[in-house]
């Protein structure tokens, strides 16, 4: 997709439908008394009607190649005029005809003065955005709206790109004044490359598969670019946009490009990625812990399977000997037969005590509830845990602070190695599974 694409400048559809035709090229009464007014023949008053349609819809005067013949078709068959009539006349008159269109759509052509005001829209809007379609477009609206002739696209577009690097420039200067001259010396040292290697490729590394090897090493990643300290300071009062443009370039180029730059685009680039790298790493650290997360309900999902599976005998067993008893009762035994041949039923798994055990051990996973099966799972990943949660600064986007008071609380106990910790936060915010497992009073394991 080219700029003028991106952009809102008219242009003529590469096909107008009849019903775009009829809409926006049939002249009204009046114009067709302006056209009577100021032409002599057949010939001039087409091309005249023709001008002006297009200047209506476009906003500018169009060359003669880049009006559709659909719309001459149309205008000629309005206006019932044979097919040889040609819509063309001298330069002269062309240029009579466009002052007097101008005149009647109170329209200014001048040049200096829409350049003036579109620098200017550009300027402003190159501030916060850094496309140059978003600066022809802050213009287009501007020269609208103030009813001059819109300049050839690649007059703006030529003008656009200046506007981005005058304001680029300016932005990238206020940076470098903003770098403490250490700070500045350990951001240049990102391009050395003594060993044929350079910190600055290490910085655009991205992250491996979510094993718990990579998480950690993700983790070591992020401290490193963590040293930096706050690079954000540096950058305060970029916009948002620009500072990710500046670190998309910053990206795409190797150190060799980078060095042909001068002091102040170097910097800004690399400090503009250094800003985006922090950040996106702790995404990409989090995203990581999250698929870990979610690996270790499976495997607990997974256990849990290969329990019930293990334990379907025992549940047989279970439910062959309620039948035995009720078909005991339906065939008429007293109270005392029956208290005995429940008795003789419990002895037969074993006694009170191991028929109890063996409750207790399915009951935890009454309703499919696998979480009481992720300690094991999640043992190897509690320390990786509390790292990611203490390199985090969590806010809430609501009025809801449950999460933040849980983190919390998880990291106050973070030495504690106690088996269970007090069910005393709320888990609301968690999945169905654990907020049942919460009102069932089951003991929270530590970490969990």
């Amino acid at each position: 997709m080219t700029t003028i694409d991106r952009t809102a400048y008219p242009r003529f559809r590469a096909t107008l439908t009849p019903t775009e035709l009829h809409d926006h090229f049939t002249p009204t009464a009046k114009e067709l008394a302006l056209a009577e007014t100021n032409t002599r023949d057949d010939a001039a008053r087409l091309t005249f009607l023709v001008l002006y349609k297009c200047f209506q819809c476009l906003g500018y005067l169009p060359r003669d190649q880049e009006i559709p013949p659909e719309v001459v078709a149309h205008l000629r068959w309005y206006l019932h005029l044979d097919e040889n009539v040609a819509c063309q006349v001298p330069p002269r008159s062309r240029r009579r005809y466009g002052t007097l269109i101008r005149q009647a759509l109170k329209v200014t052509l001048d040049i200096q003065k829409a350049l003036s005001i579109a620098r200017h829209s550009m300027e402003q809007a190159a501030l916060v955005m850094d496309h140059p379609s978003d600066l022809i477009n802050a213009a287009l609206e501007t020269l609208i709206k103030n009813c001059y002739e819109l300049p050839a696209f690649s007059t703006l577009d030529r003008l656009a790109g200046e506007v981005r690097t005058q304001v680029n420039e300016r932005w990238c200067v206020q940076i470098l004044t903003r770098i403490p001259d250490g700070d500045r010396q350990r951001v240049d040292r990102l391009l050395t490359t003594p060993d044929g290697k350079s910190d600055y490729n290490r910085m655009k590394e991205t992250p491996k598969s979510a094993t718990l090897s990579h998480l950690q090493a993700w983790f070591e990643h992020l401290t490193w670019l963590q040293s930096f300290g706050d690079v954000g300071a540096f950058l305060a009062e970029v916009p948002v946009l620009k500072i990710h443009h500046m670190a998309a370039e910053a990206r795409s180029l190797d150190v060799a490009e980078l060095r042909d730059y001068g002091p102040a685009r170097r910097t800004a680039l690399v400090v503009s990625l250094l800003y985006y790298t922090q950040i996106q790493t702790q995404d990409q650290l989090v995203t990581m812990l999250i698929k870990r997360m979610a690996a270790i309900h499976q495997q607990a999902r997974e256990k849990l399977e290969a329990l019930l599976l293990q334990e379907r005998s025992t549940m047989e067993s279970w439910i062959q000997g309620m039948a035995e008893i009720t078909r005991t009762v339906v065939e008429g035994a007293d109270d005392t037969t029956l208290g005995r041949f429940a008795r003789s039923m419990v002895d037969r798994f074993g006694g009170p005590d191991a028929f109890l055990a063996a409750y207790e051990a399915l009951a935890k996973y009454h309703g499919n509830n696998y979480l009481p099966l992720m300690g094991p799972y999640f043992a190897a990943h509690r320390a990786a845990l509390f790292r990611v949660l203490r390199s985090l600064d969590l806010h809430s986007t609501s009025q809801d602070q449950t999460l933040i008071t849980a983190v919390a609380y998880l990291l106050m106990h973070e030495k504690r190695r106690r088996k269970y910790l007090p069910a005393v936060i709320s888990l609301d915010f968690g999945s169905r599974a654990m907020a049942a497992d919460r009102a069932n009073q089951v003991p929270r394991e530590d970490g969990l």
